[in-house]
């Protein structure tokens, strides 16, 4: 087996790695289905996009009789507006905070080691640079499906405006 790399050669770190990112992913989305009520978040980001392009709407074709009614409900928008920028902040601090905390701590423990090991020659995977990039990719990996399922990314809403456009 000269030159040739078996699973057996791989570093502990490299699953230990992905193991700590699964983990602050698992935990960051349930803390985020506790402090946000993600449907009634969904409800009232979709009412104020809602609004802003009725808004938008009405000005460009100049109804006086809509803006003067849109105009009406504005101070209730602007409060929903606050509720949904308050809890996409929550959602930034819960997803971004974790995250930081245990890239500056593992980046401590695995700094100048190497910490991925792939069968090919891959430039970006150097020692200096191995734990960051692989950081970066195993957090990405284990967010996206899992936000997706436990429907705590903020593109959630996206999808479901997606869906109801569909519907029309």
């Amino acid at each position: 087996m000269d030159g040739e790399m078996s699973w057996i050669d791989i570093p502990y770190s490299t699953l230990f790695i992905f193991f700590v990112n699964f983990c602050i992913v698992l935990a960051a989305s349930f803390i985020l289905r506790v402090i946000v009520n993600v449907d009634r978040f969904k409800e009232q980001e979709s009412e104020v996009n809602s609004y802003d392009r009725a808004l938008e709407d009405a000005k460009k074709r100049g109804d006086k009789a809509l803006l003067r009614k849109l105009k009406r409900q504005e101070a209730r928008i602007k409060v929903l507006s606050t509720s949904v920028s308050r809890n996409r902040l929550n959602f930034i601090m819960v997803t971004i905070l974790p995250f930081s905390i245990a890239s500056f701590l593992l980046g401590g423990i695995y700094m100048d080691r190497e910490v991925v090991k792939f069968p090919f020659e891959f430039v970006l995977f150097n020692k200096s640079s191995s734990f960051y990039i692989w950081y970066l990719l195993t957090y990405f990996t284990a967010y996206l499906p899992l936000s997706k399922v436990l429907k705590t990314s903020p593109s959630f809403l996206q999808d479901s405006e997606m869906e109801s456009n569909r519907r029309k």
